[in-house]
């Protein structure tokens, strides 16, 4: 994840969050649950909304379990903190205990961040520095269940002071519906949550020749609106060309190296087709949108990419495909004939 703040507030009707894994310690095999508090009085809420997560067990002897974060590129920020909200209250004695680890890549070993081995009685937020930036930073919470009420956390935002903040516009063609952008479909319902239409990877590209890339893509979330906001290491001054790729899209560069300076920058690919390198944007209803159909990602849009989705289209597939250019969850005739249209104009990648 690179945008921030990060914030998971356990939101999904009782469903663990995306990316989120857990790891059992020696013999545990108990899960943590996403409940009204602790799923009974306990506490009786979650901090806020409906759900937090807890850990809780009818045993006093040790069960422990970490609950993982998704990978979280911290590079990004200044002084980056973990905040969470955490109660543990005793019963009868009985104490359930919560530590915080870090770790900077998913096979490297776990570091103590924080512990809490005393009563907590209600709702009560946690700050805690962390110390070391990586592109992979895993936060785990290892509950220690031990006939207590449940470890119980909700809340929890990783932020810090953005080094540079790219503003990016960009409408996709396949997703496009005259003002913004459709949600993709993977087949029974949208595929992402929230405002979110699609996932796309962003490159910063050196201007001169080989045009080597900045570091690694950096994978992003468009907005219904089209837009996504990208924290930058403070490294990246540029000049550089801004590389928009997406799952069946045509890769697309900016007309010109962009200088990342300043704190703030935008750039929007929707209004002018001079934004992009050779004027290589389609117009449809008063808007720029990228080509869509590059299902192959070989950089032009031919009966290369009608074979896949001729083939899917036959075998009624659906879902989050590749192959279903136009996102709606089918791959059928709308996808073939999106294709057929651009391939029909010779369309192809252009950059420096």
């Amino acid at each position: 994840m690179s945008t921030f703040p990060w914030t998971e507030d356990f939101e999904h009707s009782g469903n663990a969050p995306t990316c989120f894994t857990q790891e059992y310690v020696g013999t545990s095999s108990l899960s943590w649950q996403y409940l009204m508090g602790n799923g009974s009085n306990h506490p009786g809420t979650a901090h806020s909304g409906s759900y937090n997560a807890c850990l809780k067990d009818a045993t006093a002897a040790s069960t422990k379990t970490l609950l993982i974060s998704p990978p979280l590129n911290t590079t990004l920020l200044s002084d980056p903190a973990l905040k969470f909200w955490l109660t543990q209250q005793y019963w009868s004695g009985d104490q359930d205990e919560l530590r915080v680890f870090y770790k900077t890549g998913i096979s490297h070993p776990w570091i103590l961040l924080a512990e809490y081995s005393g009563n907590i009685a209600s709702w009560t937020s946690e700050q805690i520095s962390l110390p070391e930036s990586s592109p992979n930073l895993f936060i785990g919470f290892e509950g220690n269940a031990r006939y207590g009420y449940g470890v119980c956390i909700d809340d929890i935002e990783v932020s810090g002071s953005p080094l540079h903040t790219l503003n990016l516009t960009v409408f996709l063609e396949g997703l496009f519906n005259g003002s913004g952008l459709n949600k993709a479909s993977n087949g029974s319902g949208s595929a992402f949550e929230g405002d979110t239409a699609d996932r796309i990877n962003i490159e910063f590209r050196e201007s001169f020749a080989p045009f080597n890339i900045y570091g690694d893509a950096i994978v992003t979330y468009l907005s219904q609106a089209g837009e996504t906001t990208l924290s930058l290491p403070s490294e990246l001054v540029g000049p550089y060309y801004i590389v928009v790729k997406h799952r069946n899209s045509l890769e697309t560069w900016s007309s010109e190296p962009v200088i990342f300076g300043g704190s703030n920058i935008d750039y929007d690919f929707t209004s002018y087709a001079g934004n992009a390198f050779g004027n290589n944007l389609k117009y449809l209803s008063g808007k720029y949108v990228i080509f869509g159909g590059d299902v192959n990602q070989d950089g032009i849009i031919d009966t290369e990419d009608m074979s896949p989705v001729d083939n899917a289209a036959a075998d009624f597939q659906s879902g989050y495909l590749v192959t279903d250019v136009n996102g709606d969850g089918v791959v059928d005739t709308a996808d073939l004939s999106l294709i057929e249209n651009n391939s029909a104009l010779f369309i192809g990648t252009l950059r420096p």
